[in-house]
């Protein structure tokens, strides 16, 4: 039976929120008042959803960088894109921050395994506010890291009772279902949850484990489309390495937790004459036999560390549920890290599970146990570290910091200008008008497909025409081209064949003409790019040379694409040719069916 709380405890209660709102408007005030925009946050999805249909931007998937849904950080990045662009940082940063605040909710008004009791309940808020982990500079109000909170959610409702009214479960069933479509890291948890639901076999942990079973199915078969469709999703996975899986998950995923990112990297640079673990770890002095020793070394101790942390708990299934939540996560984590080092953003849910695992052993009648210190040691690291000069960058404006609003100055006297965001030295440029982008990717889709017939013995050039009105062309245009060989056999790997492009006018005048050669077997798109583009190391690119001199030097004139294609060698294969706008192929739900 739930008993209703006295207007005094709620009282409390809502005190302590207010005071963990304030806390975190002292760790940067500046990026309530001048938001800004962060990393991928602007260079891939804003950019995307800003020259897509609004559609698109909610539905959409980063192909080659992550490849799975982030539905919130999509809505807000699409409702961004609604408002003038000098505030679209004001949405993404305050929808991150009500994202933010939700596991603070369920700790203050959830009834908890593992904080039971009202300083039990301080703590655990403590952890996600202070704790080295969860106050990584990196996740700090951007919406391409809101997922890492999700999954902090997740992990508050996994160790929640079953004493909850309706409004409560529902709510929890909402923060699964958006939270689990926003990211990954819920659907690690999925065999804890199980574990819950066949100990407490009761309708809210049936719902739980089913609403994640259906987001980790979701979110697979999503990876699992791009992947056999070709994309490279930003070659994750590729670098997980067994021989130095342990020794990274205890320095990432057990000693960062505990001591923190600044001390522990001190210690390490000191004690290595200036070499950080990843130095350490890819260098070529040390043997396979030395990084194995390391391995074994790092797996045993984490091994005894996690024996000894589990004893501590008198709940046998808690204890399986804090182990495989850990375990998993862990691995899961280390594996899909990027260059394969589960470092930063990727040490956060591992971090917090340790510290709430560490959280449930600290009983009234045991209070100082090995658990207590280790987790007051840590919280009192994060504390230190909450506002440390050293994170400035991420939090603090400073002379060279790039000013969102001047930034949208600048562009709109110069269309060509390049936009500078957080972190320094990152930049993002968007179309001149984005329902031009919009009309220009229809007017290319429609056109696909053509075909060309690459056995045909006198090789004769095979011609396709993308047909379009005059002012449609944009001047810093960036069109996909994905090619797919029919019939294709595997000794023909390797094979070229010529491709040659025109720019026309009215009245079918060259404006350009350029030929060059490409593999039959091209796996990824490829993207016709003019003179002027920058290079990017996501993308392979034709640029083209600038405009002949005999025309308007003008990319709005041109009024007609044409493309000749003829086999080096005659090959038995029909090559077939789509397009679409820019790098929006693959980018959007729709675009994989």
């Amino acid at each position: 039976m739930i008993m209703k709380e006295s207007a005094f405890i709620n009282n409390k209660k809502m005190a302590i929120f207010i005071m963990v709102v304030l806390l975190i408007i002292y760790r940067s005030p500046e990026l309530f008042v001048h938001p800004r925009f962060w990393a991928e946050e602007a260079t891939i999805y804003f950019r995307y959803a800003y020259e897509s249909s609004v559609l698109d931007g909610l539905l959409m998937i980063a192909g080659d960088s992550a490849g799975y849904l982030l539905l919130l950080g999509n809505i807000a990045i699409t409702l961004a894109t609604l408002v003038p662009l000098e505030y679209a940082p004001f949405v993404t940063t305050y929808f991150s921050f009500i994202i933010f605040i939700v596991p603070f909710i369920i700790i203050l008004w959830g009834s908890s395994y593992v904080w039971d009791i009202p300083i039990k309940k301080v703590l655990a808020i403590l952890i996600v506010l202070f704790s080295p982990a969860a106050s990584i500079p990196e996740i700090w109000l951007n919406t391409i890291n809101s997922q890492i909170y999700c999954g902090i959610a997740a992990l508050c409702i996994l160790f929640e009772k079953n004493t909850i009214n309706t409004k409560q479960a529902i709510f929890y069933r909402i923060v699964l279902l958006l939270g689990g479509l926003n990211g990954i890291y819920i659907t690690f948890l999925i065999l804890p949850f199980f574990i819950k639901l066949w100990v407490e076999r009761n309708k809210n942990a049936a719902w739980y484990f089913g609403i994640v079973f259906l987001v980790a199915l979701i979110q697979f078969s999503l990876f699992l489309l791009l992947k056999l469709s070709g994309e490279n999703i930003a070659d994750k996975a590729s670098h997980f390495d067994l021989l130095r899986v342990f020794t990274r998950v205890f320095y990432y995923h057990v000693a960062t937790p505990l001591l923190g990112i600044n001390i522990l990297e001190f210690f390490t640079l000191k004690l290595t004459n200036g070499l950080t673990i990843e130095n350490i770890l890819t260098t070529e002095k040390l043997s396979y036999f030395t990084l194995l020793v390391l391995n074994i070394f790092s797996l045993v101790f984490i091994i005894l560390f996690l024996i000894y942390i589990a004893k501590l708990n008198s709940s046998i299934w808690q204890r399986w549920l804090f182990l495989t939540a850990f375990i998993i996560s862990s691995l899961l984590i280390t594996f899909a890290a990027l260059h394969g080092a589960p470092a930063n953003r990727y040490l956060v849910i591992p971090g917090v599970i340790l510290s709430f695992f560490m959280l449930s052993n600290i009983t009234l009648s045991k209070p100082t146990n090995i658990s207590t210190i280790f987790l007051l040691g840590s919280i009192g690291i994060g504390i230190f570290n909450f506002k440390c000069s050293a994170n400035e960058a991420f939090f603090k404006y400073s002379s060279t910091s790039a000013n969102w609003v001047d930034e949208v100055k600048a562009w709109e006297k110069n269309k060509n200008y390049h936009l500078k965001i957080w972190p320094e030295h990152w930049t993002t440029a968007f179309s001149v008008d984005r329902n031009k982008v919009i009309q220009f990717d229809y007017l290319l889709r429609k056109s696909a497909p053509m075909l060309f017939d690459l056995s045909q013995s006198n090789a004769q050039w095979q011609e396709g025409n993308i047909i379009f009105p005059i002012d449609s062309l944009l001047s810093n245009f960036m069109i996909g081209i994905t090619l797919t060989a029919h019939n294709f056999d595997q000794q023909y790997t390797g094979q070229l064949f010529l491709v040659k492009i025109l720019f026309l006018e009215t009245d079918h005048k060259i404006c350009l003409d350029y030929e060059t050669s490409l593999p039959l077997n091209l796996k990824q798109p490829i993207y016709l790019v003019p003179a002027h583009y920058i290079n990017s190391t996501y993308y392979s690119v034709i640029k083209l040379p600038s405009i002949k001199n005999d025309c308007t030097y003008d990319y709005r004139k041109v009024q007609q694409i044409q493309f000749l294609v003829k086999p080096i060698n005659k090959v038995p294969v029909t090559l077939e040719m789509n397009f679409h706008v820019g790098n929006t192929k693959k980018y959007s739900i729709f675009r994989l069916f």
